[in-house]
C-alpha cells in the first residue's frame, strides 16, 4: 500500500505544480487518507472499504476517505473500485457551510436581545 501511495504522490506532482499552497492542501487532503490507510499491506478494494467504514457515513472525512481512495484505486487500477463511490454518502459542503452560518446569526440574536433586555432594564 504504502508503495502505491508514494507512485500515486509521485505521479499527482508531476501533473500539479508543486506550490506551498498545493502542499497544504495535499497533506489536508490525499496526505491525511494515505497516512491512515494500512501502509504494509497489499493495496486490494477491500482494505480500502474497510478503511472508509471506519469513518463516519454522511460526513467529510468519509467523502474525503472515498474520494482519495477511489482515486489511489484508479490510479492503481484496482477491479471494483466503484464499490467505493456507493460508501460516498450525502455530505456536501453546501450543507455543512449553512449550518456553519446560522450559527452567527443565532449569536447576533442573542446578543441583540442582551442589549436590548439591558436597555430595558436602565429605562431607556
Amino acid at each position: 500500500m504504502g508503495d502505491w501511495c508514494n507512485e500515486y504522490e509521485k505521479d499527482y506532482w508531476q501533473k500539479v505544480k508543486r506550490t506551498p499552497e498545493r502542499e497544504v492542501n495535499w497533506n489536508k487532503d490525499h496526505g491525511l487518507v494515505f497516512s491512515k490507510l494500512p501502509q504494509d499491506e497489499q493495496l486490494t478494494i477491500e482494505v480500502l472499504l474497510e478503511y472508509i467504514q471506519t469513518t463516519e457515513p454522511d460526513s467529510r472525512s468519509r467523502k474525503r476517505a472515498c474520494d482519495y481512495c477511489y482515486k489511489l484505486a484508479e490510479f492503481a487500477g484496482l477491479e471494483g473500485r466503484e464499490q467505493i463511490r456507493s460508501l460516498t454518502g450525502n455530505y456536501s459542503s453546501c450543507i455543512a457551510r449553512k449550518k456553519r452560518d446560522r450559527f452567527p446569526a443565532i449569536k447576533r440574536f442573542l446578543i441583540s436581545a442582551t442589549v436590548l433586555k439591558t436597555l430595558a432594564g436602565a429605562g431607556l
